[in-house]
């Protein structure tokens, strides 16, 4: 492979190109980061106002979180499959 050597200007033109193409070629890859920061924003924003400095035990948060999942939709039936989130805990602990 060869060495080639690029001014500032250059390589600052090559660069504002080579962005502006991905821009409109690929708008999918563009549309992905800017939901996947929102998202990621959304959630630090709920973490912090849920904040309390309050703790409870494991078992609790899982019982209150499997009480929320089997209640919603309104059937009565969890829309997500039934699973032991109290395992599904300890193993990612």
């Amino acid at each position: 492979m060869d060495t080639i050597t690029i001014n500032r200007q250059e390589l600052i033109k090559l660069m504002r190109e080579t962005f502006i193409d991905v821009l409109t070629t690929r708008k999918d890859l563009v549309e992905e980061a800017v939901i996947g920061a929102i998202e990621d924003m959304g959630l630090g924003i709920a973490m912090e106002a849920g904040r309390t400095g309050e703790y409870i035990k494991t078992e609790a948060f899982a019982l209150k979180l499997d009480k929320k999942i089997s209640h919603s939709g309104g059937t009565g039936r969890s829309a997500v499959p039934s699973f032991n989130l109290l395992r599904l805990i300890q193993l990612c602990t």
